[in-house]
């Protein structure tokens, strides 16, 4: 680190962030070299706003300039930067430089954001943890009314959402047939419609172990009818709790 973070600053800028609301811009230098240090200091929110307007900077100024290492990831710069002796280079540790990732790929790896209009409605709902779950490409089986139901492959999930005892409601079978969870899908729109989570598992010839599959029935039919949703289009699907019951979100303006 180039410049010395003095303490009795980052104690001065703590004790305004207690009052005032946060702005990243407001000691924008200090905030990006302490969010890299002692990410601990803000929320999650807080971190995501600070390196939003780090790659903004940097676009600006010098677009080759990325940040390398995204604020909230935990990386040994140390190790990356050290020379191996196998590669037979004269170059030191000092000179060697990691290649950048480009903003296509850091988009990539990286879950879609929720706008703050959105995030409102949530919270006017009582909404909590929310999580992304995945980015699904309807197929013309989702769509085939005769189905009636919306499949997401176990594979594809991006998060745990599930309780322990709601997994066990899912894992369970009455006569034969896996038992469901009643919960609240929203559209785009937040038009709520009720369903139910099953989870079946797939057996198929060419793989020795079956994949499980959750799938979201009852009312499904009705939902694509008033969205008019079409084969290949992307839903990006969020999870979250009001008053602990499971809801979903299906967000198709980021996709």
């Amino acid at each position: 680190m180039e410049k010395k973070i003095i303490l009795k600053d980052i104690e001065a800028m703590m004790e305004k962030k207690k009052i005032i609301p946060f702005d990243p811009k407001v000691h924008f230098t200090l905030n990006v070299m302490l969010a890299q240090v002692a990410p601990h200091f803000y929320t999650n929110e807080e971190l995501s706003q600070i390196e939003e307007l780090h790659q903004s900077v940097c676009q600006e100024t010098k677009p080759s300039l990325i940040l390398q290492n995204p604020i909230k990831e935990k990386v040994d710069n140390n190790k990356k930067m050290c020379c191996s002796s196998s590669e037979g280079s004269s170059m030191s540790c000092g000179e060697r430089r990691v290649k950048p990732k480009t903003i296509k790929e850091k988009e990539l790896s990286q879950p879609p954001k929720l706008s703050i209009q959105v995030m409102d409605k949530i919270a006017k709902l009582n909404g909590t943890k929310v999580r992304y779950v995945m980015c699904k490409k309807l197929f013309k089986t989702d769509l085939n009314m005769n189905n009636n139901r919306l499949s997401m492959p176990l594979n594809k999930i991006k998060c745990d959402f599930l309780t322990e005892i709601e997994k066990k409601i899912l894992d369970t079978k009455e006569e034969d047939k896996p038992l469901g969870l009643e919960v609240i899908v929203l559209d785009s729109s937040f038009r709520e419609f009720t369903m139910s989570l099953k989870m079946w598992k797939m057996h198929s010839k060419s793989k020795m172990h079956p994949t499980s599959v959750y799938n979201l029935i009852r009312n499904w039919r009705l939902l694509v009818a008033q969205n008019n949703l079409k084969e290949d289009q992307k839903l990006n699907i969020w999870s979250f709790r009001v008053n602990d019951k499971l809801h979903f979100l299906l967000d198709d303006k980021n996709s």
